[in-house]
């Protein structure tokens, strides 16, 4: 063999191994990139609502509203049968959220809640009664997954206050402060817009009860202890607007305030009544938007 074709053998040979190094090159970056994208979002898999950010990005501002159809309940509920009690029945009340996450998940949450309504205006001289429930949480929020689901682990504080009187404005007002603990999951519904929502949350409120009307003590009041406990159980659908993704979402809610409340069947203005069980059975639509 001349040394010409010698030396075209040679460059062949080059070039075919500087063709193989940059394949290699090409797909360890692919690789990488697959990997680190896993973590939290698939960046090249376009499943869902595709508005997922690339990669490992999880920075969100977002705030939604959600109209609460809330029925309150009682461990010893108004007496349906009696001619001298009135009753509560499904009302509409509001809730507000808004929040943010930074890139590796940590964030804030605001949430409000009102429920401010009258009873069935019945034959007893006291009614119409007027229950007024609020919750404030501030909360710290972090993002997770567990296998497809995404994770909002939260704890922070609740201030709540609960007001349960007569149409003389005599009754009882719980005031109180204290830690919640909590986590929502989302579940993504196969490759859809649709996922399954779940969450609970726990909280326990120091405070006082101050009572209107006492004609025994009108100065008396008690140092109370209320804990909560909410469960959420829907369905959400996801779609990309706006740079940024809109949430539509129905669930049912339960709520249980712990000894949040008077004996409604008895006196709501006397120290001396017992402690009641307050609750809610609510049906939720909201909507959120997410940048």
């Amino acid at each position: 063999m001349s040394a010409q074709n010698r030396g075209q053998v040679q460059n062949a040979r080059y070039d075919s191994m500087q063709d193989m190094i940059e394949r290699s090159q090409s797909l360890e970056g692919t690789l990488v990139g697959y990997n680190s994208s896993a973590n939290y979002c698939e960046c090249d898999v376009q499943c869902g609502n595709g508005c997922a950010k690339c990669c490992n990005d999880r920075s969100a501002i977002y705030f939604g509203a959600e109209l609460v159809v809330a029925k309150p309940h009682f461990e010893d509920e108004f007496n349906i049968n009696s001619t001298s009690e009135a009753r509560y029945d499904y009302d509409v009340s509001p809730r507000f959220i808004g929040g943010f996450s930074n890139a590796n998940g940590l964030g804030g949450r605001v949430r409000y809640w009102l429920w401010d309504h009258h009873s069935n205006p019945g034959p007893s001289v006291e009614a119409p009664f007027r229950l007024y429930v609020q919750a404030l949480d501030l909360e710290t929020t972090m993002l997770a997954r567990l296998g497809s689901a995404d994770l909002m682990l939260f704890g922070g504080t609740r201030y709540g206050r609960v007001e349960h009187k007569d149409n003389d404005d005599e009754g009882m007002t719980f005031e109180g402060f204290g830690p919640t603990l909590g986590v929502d999951l989302m579940l993504p519904i196969r490759c859809s817009n649709l996922s399954l929502l779940a969450g609970i949350r726990y909280s326990a409120l120091f405070g006082h009860t101050r009572f209107t009307g006492d004609d025994d003590d009108p100065g008396r009041g008690e140092d109370d202890l209320v804990t909560g406990l909410d469960t959420q159980l829907g369905v959400q659908y996801s779609r990309c607007v706006a740079n940024g993704s809109l949430n539509v979402r129905a669930f049912v809610e339960s709520q249980l305030w712990a000894d949040g409340t008077k004996n409604p069947t008895t006196s709501l203005d006397s120290a001396g009544s017992s402690d009641e069980d307050l609750g809610f059975l609510a049906y939720v639509f909201g909507i959120e938007y997410v940048r």
